[in-house]
C-alpha cells in the first residue's frame, strides 16, 4: 500500500492515516517530500510495525530535481509595472544574526542556495573582505591572509578551474552535483565566520553580519514598501493581480496556480482578470474595426435566420430522410452557415487576451452541459474562455474536475484556488503565487503549496 503525503498523519483529519497504518498487514511505502521530521517519525513507525512484526527503513533525499526560486511582488507607484517588480529573493533574507552567533553559524538545513544565489553570496562575501584588509591590526594579519585564501579558492574560475584541468570539457557542462558542492563549500565558509577564536573572531562576525545586511537590504526596502502598499489587502490583490499574471504571461511563468484563503474572493478575483481582459479586447477590436464587421455580418444574418425559422426549419424529410431544397433556398442556407462562420471566428478569445486556448465548444464538453448562452451568462464558465479557472470545496464538484483536466492539459493556464489544490493531487505548474497572507501557512503548509512548482518532467 502507498502512503502519498504521509505528513498528513499530524494534521487534521490525520487519524485515519493512523488508523490504516496500525490495522494493515501489508507491506507499505509512506512517501512524503514536505515531513520536517522524517528521523522521529521513522522511530514511531518502527515502533507501531515492530508490533506486526514488520520492519521500517528509511530513505532520505535532501535535494530536488527542479530547484524553486522565490520573487517578491512589488508594484512601481508611479512607473513601470512591467519591469523590475519580480525581485529574487536571496535565502540569506531569512537570517537573523544574533541567532547565526548563538548557534555557532549553522545554517538551516533546508536552505537551498541555486547557483545565482552562490554567485552573489560569494561576491559579497569577497567585497566584504577586501574592504576590511586596510583596517586589520599587524598581529592578526597572518589570521586574515587565512580567510583571503579560502575565499580566494571560493572563486568560481579557481573551484571549477580545478575541473576543467581533469576535463576540458566539464567547465562548460557542470552537473547539479557540482554545484551543490560548490553550494557546501561556500555554506561551510560562511559558517567558520562565527567559529573562530578571538581577538580575530570578531573581525570575521563583523564580515559576516555585513554580508547578511548587504543581501538583505534591498529586499528589505522592498518588504517594506509591499507592506505599505498591502494595507488593504483586497484592494491590493484586486488592482495588482492581473498585473501580476500578465507579466508571467510575458515571462513564459504560467501555467500559475495562485493560492489565496478565501473562497469567495477566489472567484472575485477570477471575474475581475476576466472583466479586464474582455474591456482590453473591446478596445482593441474597435480599433481594429472589428465591431463595425460583426454589426455588417448580423445585419445579413438576422433576416436569413428568419427566413430559415419560418421556411425551412419545419420542412418534413422525404422517404430518405432527406430534406429537400430548391437551389435558390440551398444558396441562403450555404450564406446563413457562412455568416455563422465567419461570426463565431469574430467573437471568439484572442489569444493576446486570454491565459489559454479554449473555446465554447470546448467548455460544454468538459462541463458536459449547459448552451453557449449558460456559459456567456456563469461568470466562473465564461473566465474559462479565458483560460483563468478556480478551484474551491464550495464549487460544483463537475465543475472543479474540468478545471483540474483543462489545466493539465494547458488548456487554461491560471487557477485561482483556495488550499484544495495543495495536497493529494497533480497538478504540475511552472508558478506558485501566494495572494495574501493565511495563518495556515506554516513551514510545511509553504513547502507544500510552493511544491505545485518545478516538477520533474514538466518544467
Amino acid at each position: 500500500i502507498i502512503f502519498d503525503e504521509i505528513q498528513m498523519v499530524g494534521l487534521e483529519g490525520g487519524e485515519i492515516w493512523e488508523r490504516l497504518l496500525t490495522s494493515t498487514h501489508a507491506p507499505l511505502l509512506a512517501l512524503s517530500a514536505t515531513i520536517g521530521n522524517p528521523a522521529q517519525f521513522h522511530s514511531w513507525l518502527s515502533r507501531v510495525l515492530a508490533q506486526k512484526k514488520q520492519r521500517c527503513h528509511l530513505i532520505v533525499h535532501h535535494h530536488r530535481f527542479n530547484d524553486l526560486r522565490p520573487f517578491l511582488y512589488v508594484p512601481e507607484v508611479g512607473g513601470s509595472k512591467v519591469d523590475a517588480t519580480l525581485l529574487p529573493i536571496h535565502p540569506f533574507f531569512a537570517l537573523n544574526i544574533k541567532t547565526l552567533e548563538r548557534n555557532g553559524g549553522v545554517l538551516p538545513q533546508d536552505m537551498k542556495l541555486l547557483p545565482e544565489h552562490c554567485v552573489t553570496l560569494f561576491d559579497t562575501l569577497k567585497h566584504n573582505v577586501e574592504i576590511k584588509k586596510p583596517s586589520i591590526p599587524k598581529e592578526l594579519e597572518k589570521d586574515f591572509a587565512k580567510l583571503f585564501d579560502a575565499v580566494q579558492r571560493l572563486e568560481p574560475d579557481t573551484f571549477f578551474g580545478g575541473m576543467l584541468e581533469k576535463n576540458p570539457t566539464k567547465y562548460w557542462d557542470l552537473s547539479m552535483a557540482d554545484v551543490r558542492l560548490y553550494e557546501q563549500r561556500l555554506k561551510e565558509l560562511f559558517s567558520s565566520l562565527f567559529q573562530v577564536a578571538e581577538p580575530f573572531g570578531t573581525i570575521t562576525k563583523q564580515i559576516a553580519a555585513k554580508v547578511v545586511s548587504a543581501l538583505q537590504s534591498d529586499i528589505s526596502h522592498s518588504f517594506q514598501k509591499a507592506e505599505e502598499l498591502e494595507k488593504n489587502p483586497l484592494i491590493f490583490l484586486r488592482d495588482n493581480l492581473f498585473t501580476l499574471a500578465q507579466m508571467l504571461k510575458q515571462r513564459d511563468g504560467l501555467p500559475a496556480i495562485v493560492f489565496h484563503f478565501d473562497r469567495m474572493r477566489c472567484e472575485y478575483f477570477a471575474q475581475i482578470l476576466d472583466e479586464t481582459l474582455n474591456q482590453m479586447e473591446k478596445e482593441d477590436r474597435i480599433k481594429k474595426g472589428w465591431k463595425k464587421k460583426i454589426d455588417e455580418i448580423l445585419a445579413e444574418l438576422k433576416p436569413l435566420e428568419e427566413w430559415h425559422e419560418n421556411n425551412i426549419r419545419d420542412k418534413k424529410p422525404d422517404k430518405n430522410g432527406v430534406v429537400v431544397l430548391r437551389e435558390d433556398e440551398t444558396e441562403r442556407v450555404e450564406r446563413m452557415q457562412e455568416l455563422k462562420a465567419r461570426l463565431r471566428n469574430l467573437q471568439k478569445v484572442d489569444p493576446e487576451f486570454s491565459f489559454g486556448a479554449i473555446s465554447v465548444e470546448d467548455v460544454l464538453e468538459v462541463i458536459g452541459r449547459g448552451t453557449r448562452q449558460d456559459i456567456y451568462r456563469d461568470p466562473l464558465l465564461r473566465a474559462l474562455l479565458r483560460g483563468i479557472g478556480v478551484h474551491h470545496p464550495g464549487l460544483d464538484r463537475g465543475y472543479r474536475i474540468a478545471v483540474e483536466n483543462l489545466f493539465r492539459f494547458k488548456r487554461i493556464r491560471l487557477i485561482i484556488a483556495t488550499e484544495t489544490l495543495a495536497v493529494g493531487i497533480n497538478m504540475p505548474c511552472k508558478t506558485v503565487v501566494l495572494a495574501g497572507d493565511s495563518p495556515f501557512i506554516n513551514a510545511m503548509y509553504f513547502r507544500q503549496l510552493s511544491g505545485r512548482a518545478g516538477r520533474r518532467g514538466f518544467d
